[in-house]
């Protein structure tokens, strides 16, 4: 059967899924062409087919439909259970969109604690963490809890390593498998892929000029910060600039970076206290005319 859109390339597994569906969400806008990708993808290409299915319930809540969204999300759970497909209808549950799921332990232990590091109350994310390690489930590696949002909301704690210690290590894949991964990457040329691939906020961690901008702006947003914020934005759009070379499809990665920063701006929570900023919608609106996003009305 063959896929709703037309690409230029076969489509052989789910890593041309995604990038057949990024190219048509984020670089033209064919949001719609890009769920049917994704709808597709979820019924018929077996390569690691519940992460397809999940991608899908990831754009439907984007798109605001969120009852679409939790079965996408039921269905990657369906064809092999994991923590993100649960988080996913945990977050549309509580959204409104879906039956509570019966999740694992550990995948409420997580969301509790992301939510009261967001509140800025560490301790308690903290002895969330603890009372869950001391009644002996049977444990997660700790890089569940060790990964760098909660390493920098808990890192002042006391017992915070100490407790991350007698959790078990778990097995990580050798970091040249995502090397390899990001050397075909569209945006690879544009930013340090590779640590998104193993981990969203592990790309903190890198030293290149768009990372560690972007991480400025992050930081600052945590903040409250929002004149720093303001800052920060724009140097993470001069770094992007920075990347503009003759080369057409690099290029177009950079107005790719350049949507997906300003669609998660005007759309996620996170980014709330700054959303308002005259200067931050200028900014975005100038380097994607035409992209709907904080147009005047």
């Amino acid at each position: 059967m063959a896929p709703p859109v037309k690409s230029s390339q076969p489509i052989r597994d789910r890593l041309d899924v995604f990038e057949l569906a990024f190219h048509l969400y984020f670089r033209e806008e064919k949001k719609e062409n890009a769920i049917e990708v994704l709808s597709w993808a979820c019924q018929n290409v077996n390569d690691e087919r519940e992460v397809s299915c999940y991608d899908l319930g990831y754009l439907l809540s984007r798109e605001g439909k969120l009852e679409d969204a939790y079965s996408a999300y039921e269905r990657s759970y369906q064809i092999k259970p994991n923590g993100n497909a649960l988080a996913g209808m945990l977050d549309m549950y509580a959204l409104g969109g879906g039956k509570l799921p019966s999740a694992p332990i550990h995948v409420t232990v997580v969301k509790e604690m992301e939510r009261s590091c967001r509140a800025s109350k560490p301790d308690d994310a903290f002895a969330i963490l603890k009372k869950y390690v001391e009644s002996k489930p049977v444990l997660p590696g700790r890089d569940l809890f060790a990964q760098p949002y909660f390493a920098e909301c808990l890192k002042a704690t006391p017992g915070y390593a100490a407790l991350l210690n007698t959790l078990p290590v778990a097995t990580i894949p050798a970091d040249q498998i995502y090397r390899m991964r990001a050397a075909n990457h569209p945006l690879g040329k544009v930013m340090d892929v590779a640590p998104y691939l193993r981990a969203e906020g592990l790309a903190f961690e890198s030293a290149h000029p768009v990372n560690y901008a972007w991480k400025n702006f992050v930081s600052a947003v945590r903040r409250g910060d929002v004149i720093n914020a303001e800052r920060q934005y724009e140097i993470f759009g001069q770094a992007l600039d920075k990347m503009r070379t003759a080369d057409g499809a690099q290029n177009a990665a950079v107005i790719a970076m350049k949507r997906a920063a300003g669609t998660l701006v005007a759309g996620d929570p996170f980014f709330y206290s700054v959303r308002n900023s005259a200067r931050i919608q200028k900014m975005i609106r100038e380097a994607l005319p035409g992209s709907g996003l904080f147009e005047k009305r």
